[in-house]
C-alpha cells in the first residue's frame, strides 16, 4: 500500500515544528512549497520505512511498536534505553528512530547526539511527556529531526514519521533517484 502525502496533509504538516524535505530534493521550510502542480504526488510505501523504537517503559514501547506496525511501518527493532538504542540503530540502520527523552543509562538527548554522529542519515524523532522549550532546544541541538509530545494524535505521529523518512531518503538519493555519493 502506498502512502500519498496530499495537499491537505502537507498543510497539517506545515503546522508541525518539523522541516519537510521532499524525496526529489527540493528543500522547503513550508511543505506546501514542496510540490508544484506539474510534479507528481510523493509516494511512500510504509512497509519500506524502517523504524527503531527506544523507550524505557515496556508498555509504551510495546504500544508504539504495535501502533506503527498496524500503520504498515516496518518496526525493525526496539531498545530499553539510549545506550541500547544507539547500539541497535548502528547495527540496524533504520530510516527513523522514535526516541524517549528521559531514560536511564543514556537519555534521549545524548543518544540522539551519538546517533547523529555515528549514523548521520538516520532521523530521530524525540517523544516526550514534557512540553518544555529548553528540552526542545536541546533535542534540536543534538540533531533531532522533530520533538513531539507523547499522546499526540495518531495522524500527527504518522505524518511526522513519514516526513522524517522522506528527509532520510532524500539524503540517500539525489534528484535523479540514483544513489548520492
Amino acid at each position: 500500500m502506498f502512502k500519498t502525502i496530499s495537499r491537505e496533509q502537507q498543510e497539517v504538516i506545515a503546522d508541525a515544528p518539523v522541516l519537510y524535505k521532499t524525496i526529489v530534493g527540493s528543500l522547503a521550510s513550508d511543505p506546501r512549497e514542496a510540490t508544484t502542480p506539474e510534479s507528481p504526488p510523493i509516494h511512500f510505501e510504509a512497509r519500506n520505512i524502517r523504524i527503531v523504537v527506544v523507550d524505557d517503559d515496556d508498555f509504551v514501547r510495546s504500544a508504539l511498536c504495535a501502533f506503527l506496525g498496524d500503520l504498515g511501518f516496518n518496526v525493525v527493532g526496539s531498545a530499553i534505553d539510549g545506550f541500547e538504542g544507539v547500539t541497535r540503530v548502528t547495527a540496524l540502520r533504520p530510516d527513523v528512530v522514535l526516541m524517549d527523552m528521559r531514560m536511564p543509562v543514556l537519555d534521549g538527548i545524548e543518544a540522539t547526539a551519538r546517533i547523529s554522529i555515528e549514523v548521520p542519515g538516520v532521523r530521530v524523532v524525540i517523544m516526550s511527556a514534557y512540553d518544555d522549550s529548553s528540552l526542545r532546544d536541546a533535542a534540536r541541538a543534538a540533531g533531532a529531526h522533530a520533538y513531539i509530545l507523547k499522546g499526540s494524535a495518531s495522524a500527527f505521529i504518522e505524518s511526522v514519521v513519514t516526513n522524517a523518512a522522506a528527509t532520510a531518503w532524500d539524503r540517500s538519493y539525489n534528484a535523479t533517484g540514483s544513489v548520492a555519493s
